[in-house]
């Protein structure tokens, strides 16, 4: 063979090994392309089914129980599940309680939208209570159960006395103990255990929240009404006669208060 054949072979392979570089650059970057457009429409179909799965079996219902009773006019609660495709566990964050509302008001918000969300055919091994995204107490998925069914047969305050017991911290302590005792007592125990409740859950935090606000919103000062001013082409009437001069009357000095003295009584000897 030739030198220059030689060379041209060379050359040609060269070619070709280039050519055979770019073929698989480009394929594998259609590759990876690919795949990150499959996973993102993955994703999408992913998030847009679990938005629609969330709307209706957690907020339709919700939407449908503020709805439904005058007592929860202003009151504004959202409500999800505790992780992306993970449906056993409830959080029910209270976000606003108009200050005018009745303090029982989101409880009875609370225990009816329990009572809704199980009629529907959900159920949780835990019940998280926030409020504006803090989580205060948490229950679980069989006292929200219990609670449904005593819904069905005893009044609201009833089930409000018996409800702190069943209430544990985020660390999973209770830190409210079933009273014993004289039933006076228990009653007025467990009266004041669900008014702390509500204090803890949302009165504290809410009121606070309210007094910022009084303090920020500035107080209006009175305006002052200005007489109109007088229009300087104007000249004024000039009275037929001078008014006579008023008899001057002398102002006589106020007698001032007297105190009368006691008598001073003599010294018994």
């Amino acid at each position: 063979m030739s030198i220059d054949n030689k060379r041209e072979t060379d050359k040609n392979m060269r070619c070709i090994g280039v050519t055979k570089n770019k073929t698989s650059g480009t394929v594998q970057f259609s590759y990876v392309r690919n795949t990150i457009l499959l996973l993102a429409c993955i994703v999408i179909v992913l998030s847009v089914s679990w938005y629609t799965f969330t709307y209706y079996s957690l907020r339709k219902p919700m939407q449908e129980v503020s709805s439904s009773d005058d007592l929860f006019k202003g009151i504004v609660v959202d409500v999800k599940y505790g992780e992306f495709l993970k449906s056993d566990v409830l959080i029910f964050n209270l976000k606003k309680v108009p200050e005018d509302s009745q303090k029982i008001a989101p409880f009875k918000y609370f225990i009816d939208y329990l009572v809704s969300v199980e009629e529907n055919g959900r159920t949780f091994t835990e019940v998280v209570l926030q409020y504006r995204g803090k989580s205060k107490f948490k229950i679980s998925g069989d006292a929200a159960h219990k609670l449904v069914a005593k819904s069905h047969s005893q009044e609201l305050l009833d089930i409000a006395l018996e409800f702190p017991v069943m209430l544990m911290t985020i660390g999973g302590k209770f830190p409210f103990v079933e009273p014993q005792g004289d039933p006076q007592y228990v009653i007025q125990k467990k009266a004041h255990n669900f008014e702390k409740f509500l204090k803890d859950w949302f009165i504290f935090d809410m009121s606070k929240d309210y007094k910022k606000k009084k303090k920020k919103t500035p107080t209006s000062k009175p305006t002052k009404t200005l007489a109109p001013p007088e229009e300087k082409g104007d000249i004024p009437e000039i009275p037929d006669s001078l008014p006579s001069k008023s008899p001057s009357v002398e102002a006589k000095p106020e007698s001032s208060p007297t105190f009368e003295v006691p008598p001073i009584e003599p010294e018994r000897i």
